[in-house]
C-alpha cells in the first residue's frame, strides 16, 4: 500500500462540503444533506470520477498528489462508526499492536509527483506555501510563504522547481509526498507501541526490476522510484 495513515493530515479534509460541491457539480440545487447523499448514491462512478477534481479546497489546492477523497474520522454517534480518532491519538492511547509492521520508502519517491505535475511545476515557484506540509498545521499565509520559501531554498538553493533541476525537485517531492509521513509514523509507532515489531527501509537498489523511471519516461533521475521496492521484493506476475 502506498502512503501511511498515522496523522490526521493525511484524512479527509472538509468532507461534508466536498460531497455537497459534488451533488452541485451533478445538478442538485438544494440544501439537505439527505438529498445530497441521495444525488451521489444515484450517480455513476464514471460521472463522480470526472467530476471529483472540482471539488478541491484551497487547502488542497497545491497538492503534488492529489486524493481529494481519503479516509474520514467519523462522528461517534452510530454503533458502525469505525475510526472515531485520529489513528495519532489511537496510536497514543492504546497498546494494542501486536503483528509485526513493515514500513519503507524507495530513496526517489518523488519521482510520481514530479510527473503528476510536470506541466505546472513553475506554479509552486510562485506559490511556495503550497511546500509547507499540512502536518504542520500552519495556517497564516504570510508564515507559510516564509517555511515555503526556506523549505526551497533549501532543496533548490536559488534555483527554480521545474526541469531543469530534475533532481533537487525530485529530493523535495519525496519528502514532501512520502518520506516525511513514512518517517514520523515509525517515530510514533516505536515510542507508542513498544511491543510491536517494527521494520523500516530505504530502498535504494538499481537492478534489472527498477522499471518505474522507464514507464515513466523519466530515466535520468538518480536513485530508485516509487513502487521500483515492490517489484524487487516480489519480482513481476508472469
Amino acid at each position: 500500500m502506498s502512503g501511511v495513515m498515522c496523522t490526521e493530515s493525511d484524512f479527509q479534509v472538509e468532507p461534508e462540503e466536498k460531497a455537497r460541491k459534488l451533488a452541485r457539480l451533478l445538478g442538485y440545487r438544494g440544501t439537505s444533506d439527505n438529498d445530497v447523499l441521495e444525488t451521489l448514491l444515484k450517480a455513476s462512478a464514471r460521472s463522480l470520477i470526472r467530476l471529483q477534481n472540482h471539488v478541491a479546497s484551497q487547502q488542497e489546492e497545491g497538492d503534488p498528489l492529489q486524493f481529494l477523497f481519503r479516509p474520514v474520522i467519523e462522528q461517534d454517534v452510530f454503533k458502525d462508526t469505525i475510526i472515531t480518532q485520529s489513528p495519532e491519538r489511537i496510536l497514543k492511547s492504546f497498546d494494542s499492536l501486536r503483528l509485526p509492521i513493515m514500513l519503507g520508502t524507495v530513496c526517489s519517491e518523488g519521482v510520481l509527483a514530479f510527473v503528476e505535475n510536470k506541466n505546472n511545476l513553475s506554479k509552486y515557484n510562485k506559490h511556495v506555501s503550497w511546500l509547507v506540509p499540512r502536518f504542520m498545521e500552519i495556517r497564516d499565509e504570510i508564515e507559510r510563504k516564509t517555511i515555503g520559501d526556506q523549505i526551497k531554498q533549501f532543496y533548490l538553493g536559488n534555483q527554480d522547481i521545474g526541469s531543469d533541476t530534475t533532481n533537487e525537485t525530485c529530493n523535495l517531492m519525496t519528502d514532501l509526498t512520502f518520506s516525511v509521513m513514512s518517517n514520523l509514523s515509525s517515530e510514533l509507532i516505536a515510542k507508542y507501541q513498544p511491543n510491536v515489531k517494527q521494520y523500516c527501509y530505504l530502498f535504494s537498489f538499481i537492478g534489472r526490476c527498477n522499471i518505474t523511471k522507464t514507464v515513466l519516461n523519466v530515466k535520468n533521475v538518480d536513485g530508485a522510484a516509487h513502487t521500483d521496492d515492490i517489484f524487487n521484493l516480489f519480482g513481476f506476475a508472469n
